[in-house]
């Protein structure tokens, strides 16, 4: 069973093909692929995306590498999310939600 390599340094950047093939196996690298394809299901040319942050196994914080577009991608209940935060916490100190999409997680989050 594929287990995370919960090493930021190496999940971090682009979303090209070539580098993600360069990862070792491991869940992280199923999930930057699994992220490569919902990001073409919604028209997105995912060459243009780079993982700018990675603060915790199973979440993946993105950027377009020109136009400032930002999303979020969770693990949430055994599948690949998109997630929105916002600035506001709910009454149970929640502030990131999941959504419908990539481009509703761009629409939605507040940087």
């Amino acid at each position: 069973m594929k287990q995370y390599l919960n090493e930021w340094k190496a999940i971090e950047g682009s979303l090209v093909t070539q580098r993600i093939k360069e990862l070792p196996d491991c869940l992280e690298k199923d999930h930057l692929f699994q992220i490569r394809e919902m990001l073409k299901k919604e028209q997105f040319d995912p060459d243009q995306f780079l993982v700018v942050e990675y603060p915790t196994i199973g979440v993946y914080c993105c950027n377009h590498i020109n136009d400032g577009k930002y999303f979020i991608i969770q693990e949430y209940e055994g599948q690949l999310t998109p997630f929105y935060t916002t600035w506001e916490m709910s009454e149970e100190g929640i502030n990131n939600f999941p959504c419908e999409s990539i481009e509703d997680s761009i629409s939605h989050t507040e940087c």
